[in-house]
């Protein structure tokens, strides 16, 4: 995906991208239990 390793404030966006994508996907999981 990258041809580097994300350094400084590209790190920081990928890192809060991933945070977002693990709380849609808890989300999902808890709708789809509830």
């Amino acid at each position: 995906m990258f041809s580097a390793w994300p350094i400084g404030a590209e790190f920081e966006f990928v890192y809060i991208e991933l945070i977002i994508y693990i709380c849609f996907v808890l989300f999902t999981v808890i709708l789809c239990f509830s």
